[in-house]
């Protein structure tokens, strides 16, 4: 059987998803376990994975590739890279901080919204 390259599989588990979120909806259970519950540890876990491996990623990377440029001026570069790295970093903090405290993502009433999620899914079976 031959592999599916990689943008199959990723369209196929984001289809995957939708269906999973559409079935379950925001009140389903399974074994007394909310899928929503779930579904937020599992996100959770997954983006705490990827704040891990970015830092060391990147910098190993940096690093890999000044070694591998060599030459009389690699101080000079070094310091330029890092610099370059550290701004741009701070930058995207900064804007990221900013957009978070004027958006607020994930304020609201959530007791609304699964209401509202459970009258969808009712209207929709009838």
């Amino acid at each position: 059987m031959p592999k599916l390259a990689l943008h199959w599989q990723i369209a196929i588990a984001i289809s995957l998803a939708v269906i999973a979120g559409l079935l379950g909806g925001a009140d389903a259970e399974i074994a007394g376990i909310k899928l929503l519950a779930v579904y937020a540890f599992l996100g959770t876990l997954f983006l705490n994975a990827l704040k891990m491996l970015i830092v060391p990623l990147v910098s190993a990377s940096i690093i890999s590739g000044m070694a591998g440029i060599g030459g009389d001026n690699l101080e000079r570069l070094g310091g330029k890279t890092l610099l370059f790295y550290a701004t741009s970093s701070l930058i995207a903090i900064l804007i990221g901080l900013t957009v978070v405290n004027i958006i607020q993502p994930g304020v609201g009433d959530t007791e609304a919204l699964a209401a509202s999620l459970s009258s969808d899914r009712a209207r929709r079976a009838r």
